[in-house]
C-alpha cells in the first residue's frame, strides 16, 4: 500500500509533471537524469518511462486500427452466424459445402483476430494506459 501511496503523492508534484514534459519532448538524457532526482525517479523508471513512451508512440498507429477492426470481427461473426444457420438448416446433399464454408470462415476469423484485430485492441489499450499517465 506504501507504493501506491508513494506514486500516487510522486505523480501530482510539479517536478514529476516537469520529468514527463521533458520525456515528452526528447530532452537530453542529462537532463532527464536531473529531472528524474529532482521529482524522486531512479534511473531505471527513467528508462522505464522512455521505454513506455515509446512503446506508446508505437501503439498509437495500431490503435488507430482498432475501430475498424472491431467492425470487421462483428462482421466475420456475423457471416460465421449466419453460415451455422445455413449449415443447420442443409439438406444432407448441401451439408458437406455449407460446412466446409463454415470452416473456411471461422479459419478466417482466427486468422484475423490473431493478426489484426489483438494488436490493434492492445495497442489502442496501451496508447490508452499511456495517455491516462500523461506519457504521450
Amino acid at each position: 500500500m506504501f507504493k501506491v501511496e508513494f506514486e500516487t503523492w510522486r505523480a501530482g508534484r510539479p517536478e514529476w509533471a516537469a520529468l514527463l514534459r521533458a520525456i515528452k519532448s526528447g530532452a537530453p538524457a542529462d537532463e532527464l537524469r536531473r529531472l528524474g532526482t529532482e521529482a524522486g525517479a531512479d534511473e531505471n523508471e527513467l528508462i522505464g518511462l522512455a521505454q513506455f513512451r515509446r512503446q506508446a508512440l508505437l501503439s498509437e498507429t495500431a490503435a488507430k486500427a482498432f475501430p475498424s477492426a472491431k467492425k470487421r470481427l462483428a462482421a466475420l461473426d456475423g457471416e460465421i452466424a449466419a453460415l451455422r444457420a445455413r449449415a443447420a438448416a442443409a439438406t444432407p446433399a448441401e451439408f458437406a459445402n455449407a460446412l466446409a464454408e463454415l470452416s473456411a470462415a471461422e479459419v478466417l476469423r482466427q486468422r484475423f483476430f490473431a493478426g489484426e484485430f489483438l494488436p490493434a485492441q492492445q495497442g489502442a489499450e496501451h496508447a490508452r494506459l499511456a495517455k491516462e499517465q500523461d506519457i504521450i
